[in-house]
């Protein structure tokens, strides 16, 4: 049996700062040492005299407190994090901080309109949107679902278990804004290129300069042959069987 600390040597870099950071939030919320006002989106407070740019971040990674939504909603945002960082980003830490920085900035616009208050759903529905584009061969389970569903399909299968399990309106909007912002990131970065031969998403130099591409500690060995890597004059973005929800 796979024990805690086995899954947490195999979650990449990026992957594993972000589970600190979501469950040290979750734990401060649910044994109230501090509200949870502080980590949503609210954006009087973020253009007001105070200019609380935290939210962006925090709204991204609060799965609420303690419960089986929290359970159920961050074991899949860590298993798709990390599959995509390792399939997709492996040894490309600055490309996959640009990637989730991009699914928060476009997510917040959406946000704007329809008042949301968290993106954390969201983001999970867009690296979710994307690992499914980037393998559209696989066929995946839901949990406590017998049935496997085209990796395709699978974002909208997984929306539709959200409003099983007593999602409403609100949740089938942070959802879609997920998939949208997941569509848009997934062409800018993979059809666009391939069509028009020049790349719309380029990673900044600054995190390039933070993050060096291949310094970082692998996983187990992990390592994907067919990585992209930056050019060295112009740095730019990055260039089946079945699996089952929360295995590997």
């Amino acid at each position: 049996m796979t024990s805690f600390w086995d899954l947490w040597a195999g979650w990449p870099f990026v992957t594993k700062h972000i589970g600190v950071f979501a469950f040290a939030m979750t734990c401060a919320v649910s044994f109230k040492f501090i509200s949870p006002y502080y980590f949503v989106l609210l954006f009087d407070r973020i253009f007001s005299t105070d200019i609380e740019f935290w939210r962006l971040i925090t709204s991204a990674f609060f799965f609420g407190g303690f419960g089986m939504n929290f359970l159920f909603a961050f074991l899949i945002f860590i298993q798709y994090s990390a599959q995509l960082e390792k399939d997709r980003f492996d040894g490309r830490v600055a490309d996959y901080i640009f990637c989730i920085i991009v699914g928060i900035l476009a997510m917040s616009v959406f946000a704007y309109f329809t008042s949301a208050m968290l993106l954390s759903s969201s983001l999970m529905m867009y690296l979710v949107y994307i690992w499914c584009n980037f393998h559209p061969d696989s066929n995946l389970r839901l949990m406590f679902v017998p049935v496997e569903v085209p990796s395709r399909y699978f974002p909208f299968a997984l929306a539709a278990l959200h409003i099983v399990l007593g999602g409403g309106m609100e949740t089938l909007i942070e959802d879609g804004i997920g998939i949208l912002c997941g569509h848009i990131y997934y062409f800018l970065d993979e059809k666009y290129p391939q069509e028009y031969g020049s790349r719309l998403l380029t990673t900044p130099s600054l995190l390039y300069w933070i993050f060096p591409p291949n310094t970082m500690p692998q996983v187990h060995g992990v390592h994907n042959n067919a990585q992209r890597q930056p050019p060295p004059q112009e740095r730019g973005g990055f260039q089946g069987r079945g699996r089952v929800l929360g295995h590997n």
